[in-house]
């Protein structure tokens, strides 16, 4: 009985095959997938459910996820990850592109808030915001790599280039763009505009301030006039002495009518108006630069 069983499966089996039948075998648990065609697949109070607001392409594996409109807060994408090795460099969302070839206006990454771009990074790696950078700390910076640059704000109305104050100084340059090439002119002018005014009513002065010394301690240093351009009248006042640079007589550079410099070596008292100087001594006088030499004024 069982051989004539077993000869009876086997002659099914052998015809199906013949006739290229397949043969379906539901697994157990199984079922038929939830929603709309292309749409990603979730477990549903223990069946299929199509993820509304999702499609997969699969020709260029790409996923698009649309949000619901809300009225409180449901982020579309909310990541979470907690970290627990201090010998690890985490990283936390990684974005691995291939620029084999590409126009030169791709984007590495964008955010779009109502048909406007807000915040694009470029695939040179530029970064380009609608509005402002703004830094929630109370010592915010925004750091400048080329030598680690800062670029803060202290205090209210106030650029600080540097770190924050500290006991070590690192020194800063303010400079705008030059020229390269061979002799090529670097005539651009850069301007410096103190605060306007209106009508009849004086502008604001352009004034500039180093610290002076004080007692010895930690106390810093308060920072004081040394130099004013005044507003309405253009005036330069000097808040001590204006010094000419001090030259020895042999030393001294080739003049501009009208220049001024001390000579550091006079021989003996300084010349009458117009006269001529001998080095050689300790005397300090003032030269003047007229009609080719350098003359007592």
């Amino acid at each position: 009985m069982k051989k004539t069983v077993l000869a009876f499966l086997f002659s099914l089996f052998s015809a199906v095959n013949a006739n290229a039948q397949a043969l379906s075998v539901s697994p157990a648990g199984g079922g038929s997938p939830g929603g709309s065609d292309l749409q990603l697949q979730y477990n549903n109070a223990g069946a299929f459910g199509g993820m509304a607001g999702t499609s997969w392409d699969d020709t260029n594996r790409s996923l698009t996820i649309t949000g619901a409109t809300v009225t409180t807060s449901h982020p579309v994408l909310e990541l979470s990850q907690t970290w627990n090795n201090a010998a690890t460099t985490f990283t936390g969302l990684s974005l691995n592109i291939t620029d084999t070839t590409s126009n030169a206006a791709s984007i590495l990454f964008s955010v779009i808030r109502n048909a406007a771009v807000s915040f694009s990074v470029s695939r040179a790696g530029n970064a380009t915001v609608l509005s402002d950078i703004i830094s929630s700390s109370v010592t915010g910076r925004l750091l400048l790599r080329n030598g680690g640059t800062f670029v803060s704000s202290p205090a209210n109305a106030q650029i600080q280039l540097g770190s924050v104050d500290g006991p070590v100084v690192v020194a800063q340059t303010l400079r705008v763009q030059g020229s390269t090439g061979t002799d090529t002119a670097g005539a651009a002018t850069f301007t410096i505009i103190g605060p306007q005014a209106t009508g009849n009513a004086a502008p604001g002065d352009i004034v500039l301030k180093t610290g002076v010394v004080g007692a010895s301690g930690t106390a810093a240093s308060v920072p004081t006039t040394a130099l004013t351009i005044k507003g309405a009248t253009q005036n330069v006042e000097f808040a001590a002495q204006a010094i000419p640079k001090s030259y020895t007589v042999a030393a001294l550079p080739t003049g501009v009518e009208g220049g001024l410099v001390n000579v550091s070596d006079q021989l003996t008292a300084c010349p009458v108006k117009g006269g001529t100087f001998t080095g050689g001594g300790a005397v300090t006088c003032l030269a003047h630069f007229e009609e080719g030499a350098w003359v007592s004024p």
